[in-house]
């Protein structure tokens, strides 16, 4: 498909028509160039666009990444946020229509000399650093699929006065690496989108101690309740203290 097309035809306007029908697409992963690795850069790179404005793009770059580590893929995967090639690929189509969609696509610092000419033949490809790539698309399609997402809401205080803590960053980060942050707001409320399962909560707030808890649930399609009580940090003891040294009498 092409994305530049209009009408019916075009990957523009099945994206649009996706959208009238109200089709729930959970997330596309476009792959475009998939399979060139030099000799001259060979570290298996590949680069997943996604962009801010659509968060669960940038969850589902997270969760290929999180694949890649978590079945051992010969890939070293970059997730590039807001980069300008995510608007000149095929999913920025679906992106326009609010369905989450990433680019994958080689390293792009390691260009294929071969682009779009007839020496692009199997001849010029790396076919390990391809399979890996799309067992690794294969995984990231599963799990996606496998877990629908839901959201935790709170409040952040002061273990010691209730007060709110307002600007405190909170991450949520699975048992994959996949993590999901937001600061508290000016009543030291927040709340977050996140896929369904069982996170560690950090909070780091200046002023306060670095606050930890495991085992915070995300359900499923509801929003879960979560506070979270920071302990602040004391006023600092300056005094020095030196040992005591002993004289004999004169």
């Amino acid at each position: 498909m092409d994305r530049r097309g209009e009408g019916a035809a075009g990957q523009q306007g099945l994206c649009r028509a996706a959208r009238s029908s109200d089709d729930q697409i959970l997330g596309v992963v476009n792959l475009d160039m998939i399979a060139y690795n030099s000799a001259e850069f060979p570290a298996p790179v590949l680069d997943l666009h996604a962009d801010s404005t659509l968060p669960e793009t940038v969850d589902l770059a997270h969760l290929f990444d999180g694949v890649v580590d978590a079945y051992g893929l010969a890939l070293e995967p970059k997730v590039m946020v807001d980069d300008s090639l995510r608007t000149r690929s095929d999913s920025w189509a679906f992106v326009e229509q609010d369905y989450p969609a990433i680019l994958a696509i080689e390293d792009y610092d390691d260009f294929s000399p071969y682009y779009h000419t007839v020496a692009d033949r199997l001849s010029t490809l790396d076919l390990a650093y391809y399979a890996e790539f799309v067992r690794a698309v294969i995984a990231t399609v599963a799990h996606a699929g496998c877990f629908p997402r839901g959201g935790l809401m709170g409040h952040v205080y002061d273990a010691s006065t209730e007060a709110a803590i307002p600007g405190a960053a909170v991450t949520l980060e699975d048992s994959l690496g996949i993590t999901y942050a937001v600061s508290s707001d000016g009543t030291g409320a927040y709340a977050l989108e996140a896929m369904a399962g069982v996170y560690t909560a950090t909070v780091s707030p200046p002023g306060y101690l670095p606050g930890l808890l495991g085992g915070v649930v995300v359900p499923t399609d509801t929003i879960g309740i979560q506070d979270l009580a920071l302990t602040p940090i004391g006023p600092l003891d300056w005094r020095i203290y030196l040992p005591f040294v002993g004289h004999s009498g004169r």
